[in-house]
């Protein structure tokens, strides 16, 4: 019977936990931590001051129409 093209060789249980994080950072660009490592944060942030305006908002109107 043929080998699945997908199948490699390698015994997944003999991998260190360093040897997987590596694969993982080597296969993943976006978790190598020089090209978008502020973005995340920044994303964040912009939505925390987003949600914390929102909620000012409301409660400045709450108040203006009462």
């Amino acid at each position: 019977m043929a080998k699945n093209k997908n199948q490699s060789g390698w015994n997944i249980e003999d991998l260190t936990d360093a040897e997987v994080s590596a694969a993982i950072h080597y296969l993943d660009s976006d978790s190598s931590g020089e090209n978008g490592a502020g973005s995340d944060s920044a994303t964040r942030g912009m939505c925390l001051t987003l949600m914390i305006s929102e909620c000012a908002a409301f409660i400045l109107l709450y108040y203006c129409t009462r």
